[in-house]
This record gives C-alpha cells, sequence and structure tokens, in this order.
C-alpha cells in the first residue's frame, strides 16, 4: 500500500478535479465516520483520503455487505448521479457508476495529448467501423 499511497499522491497533486476509483479491498474503513481498521492499510488508505482532501462518494455496499469499489474524488460536488447496479458479467461485485461535471474550457497548456501512432490497431478499426 505505501507504494500505491505514493503513486497516487504524485498523480493527485494537480490544480483539477480528480478521481481515483477501484476496488481498494478495505472492507473496515467507515467512510461516513471515518475511522479505519489500524492495520497499515487501511488506516493509511483512509489516512491519505483525509490530508489530501479526498471524499469518498459511493454510499452503497458493492460486494456482498462491503463497500469496496469506491470513488475518491477532491471535488465532490463535481459527481452525481452515483448508482450501484447489478454486477458486470460474472463479476462478484457490483458495478459503480457515476456521473461527472467538468469545466470544458481547458487550458490547452495544462496537458499533452500524444498518438501512439505505430501502436494503433488499424485492421481493428477498419473492423469496426465496417
Amino acid at each position: 500500500m505505501p507504494r500505491l499511497l505514493e503513486c497516487l499522491s504524485k498523480f493527485s497533486a494537480v490544480k483539477y478535479n480528480c478521481v481515483i476509483t477501484g476496488d481498494l479491498n478495505c472492507k473496515d474503513i467507515d467512510w461516513t465516520a471515518l475511522k479505519a481498521k489500524v492495520d497499515g492499510t487501511q488506516d493509511a488508505l483512509l489516512d491519505f483520503a483525509i490530508t489530501q482532501g479526498f471524499s469518498q462518494v459511493v454510499q452503497t455496499a458493492t460486494r456482498f455487505n462491503n463497500l469496496l469499489d469506491i470513488v475518491l474524488t477532491n471535488e465532490p460536488l463535481s459527481i452525481c448521479n452515483i448508482n450501484v447496479v447489478e454486477p458486470f458479467c460474472n463479476s462478484d461485485h457490483a458495478q459503480v457508476e457515476f456521473s461527472l461535471f467538468s469545466d470544458t474550457a481547458n487550458d490547452s497548456n495544462s496537458y499533452d495529448k500524444r498518438y501512439d501512432w505505430p501502436n494503433a490497431d488499424y485492421d481493428g478499426m477498419s473492423s469496426y467501423l465496417a
């Protein structure tokens, strides 16, 4: 977990809205009371979320009675329509659907767009378009 949190800290150190999603397998975090089992993993994730200004917005269990699949955001008002729905295919986890509001006026200097044309799947694109 320390390496994951180091990466999340690095990639979330931005000036714009940040959303982190995934199955982090931390069933003993109480996101409402902001308490966690002290085990070096779950308490570390909760501490990261709090100190970095993230809120966890999923409120319903995603696997049996456990809330494992989470959506962390540093701008909770940018996320709405959060729904936990039936699992996809043969997964044992529910799906989490949500809408994200975003400012469409992007600063053109805030990111680099690079196309990886040498590794493009031209046959696949042709089949899809046909």
